[in-house]
């Protein structure tokens, strides 16, 4: 694979199969206001994410290029919602306090949108990071909506390897793309040990819902056991897994960060070398 940096490489993965060409704009939005919620319709968790002030619950999601997720916000203030370089279609939209967006997704590929006014996107590491001027800082307010084609598909494949560089102790790059049954090699090129394990988000969700009004046992083995934690030993540490489930798997190491139910987002710790950005990443499992 040709080499990139850390920014292009990140770029390549956000706009799928548009790697380098014209991206055009065909995202639809449509303001509303916010039901209330006793009165709100049960709806797939997938189609639905809403802003708390602080994060964004849930924090991934998946659906088929032409849906539409709804953001709500239940914040106070409003939501400036932007997207990270190189989506497959930019987005900036501003949410009123308690309102809602309609956003439908024409493209494939992997966004990652984020609250403009405590977040912003780092080129140096390659990922979103909080605010040093926000009153939320350190926790940065982000979530991460892959699209794929009706078949899962819809993205190119990137290289299998993430590593872990001696400095800002982030994984490197944030974001690949693999079929299933393919081989994921974690390297630890940094003096401290780290772990790579499945996001805790759906466990410690307050009300976890899915389609259905329930989280089902599916979906949670799909989070919570996608792979085994991975230790990885200081200064080239290895580790490999291999993941079968189609989708989006989010991981974190649990030894640098920690998310925060209450908040909605991941807390960095402030003793290690990475503060504040959050030593987490993403996985792209597409069918075989």
């Amino acid at each position: 694979m040709q080499a990139m940096t850390r920014r292009t490489a990140f770029t390549s993965v956000l706009a799928g199969t548009v790697l380098g060409g014209a991206i055009g704009s065909s995202l639809a939005f449509a303001q509303m206001s916010m039901p209330a919620p006793s009165k709100r319709a049960a709806a797939p968790a997938r189609s639905r994410i809403t802003f708390h002030g602080q994060g964004f619950d849930p924090m991934t999601s998946h659906i088929v290029a032409g849906e539409t997720i709804t953001v709500a916000s239940s914040a106070a203030r409003p939501l400036k919602l932007a997207s990270a370089p190189g989506a497959p279609e930019k987005i900036e939209h501003a949410v009123a306090p308690h309102a809602a967006a309609s956003l439908k997704f024409a493209k494939p590929g992997l966004y990652v949108l984020y609250d403009a006014a405590t977040t912003r996107f780092d080129d140096k590491v390659g990922q979103v990071v909080a605010r040093h001027d926000a009153k939320q800082f350190p926790l940065p307010a982000y979530t991460v909506i892959l699209v794929t084609t009706a078949n899962g598909r819809g993205l190119a494949t990137t290289g299998s390897r993430v590593s872990i560089p001696d400095s800002y102790m982030t994984f490197e790059p944030w974001a690949i793309v693999v079929n299933a049954g393919q081989e994921i090699t974690f390297v630890n090129n940094d003096m401290d040990p780290h772990i790579a394990m499945p996001s805790p988000e759906p466990m410690l969700m307050p009300n976890p819902s899915g389609a259905g009004g329930a989280l089902s046992s599916v979906v949670w083995l799909e989070k919570m056991q996608s792979f085994a934690p991975i230790a990885l030993a200081a200064k080239t540490g290895k580790g490999a897994v291999t993941l079968s489930q189609p989708g989006l798997h989010h991981y974190y190491c649990p030894i640098h960060a920690v998310y925060d139910s209450t908040a909605y987002t991941f807390a960095p710790l402030k003793s290690y070398g990475g503060y504040p950005f959050i030593m987490d990443g993403v996985i792209v499992v597409l069918p075989t």
